[in-house]
């Protein structure tokens, strides 16, 4: 089994859910463009940005592509599927990324890129 890495960050105030979601959907769908999007609610599944209703949304799982999600559906939290998937748990007061490495170098660079959109500094854009 893996386990997980809850990473919180805190915009109270400043934005809604649906726009935490939003900003960390986008740096995520940047590292994986074959991306796939479950709502952690209904399970339903979004293949592109365009089809993501993030204003009735507050939980996805964000998979690297439909074969980590398939392999989730199959095999759960599996080692072989480590880091394969985030999970995003959004409200008006914060976000969560959950991932199973936080040192992970790609998932230690999305919650960087995440967090500094989220948080207001740029410091992502200077880091390329």
């Amino acid at each position: 089994m893996i386990g997980g890495a809850d990473i919180v960050i805190e915009y109270p105030g400043v934005m809604r859910a649906s726009g935490g979601l939003d900003i960390a959907v986008r740096r995520i769908a940047a590292r994986w463009p074959d991306f796939v999007i479950q709502d952690a609610t209904a399970g339903n599944r979004f293949d592109s940005y365009s089809q993501i209703p993030f204003a009735s949304l507050s939980e996805v799982f964000v998979y690297r592509d439909s074969l980590a999600l398939e392999s989730w559906k199959e095999l759960g939290a599996d080692p072989s599927n480590a880091n394969s998937m985030v999970h995003l748990i959004a409200d008006d007061c914060g976000l969560t990324i959950v991932v199973d490495d936080r040192t992970n170098p790609t998932m230690l660079s999305i919650i960087r890129e995440i967090r500094d959109l989220l948080t207001g500094s740029q410091s992502w854009v200077r880091a390329a």
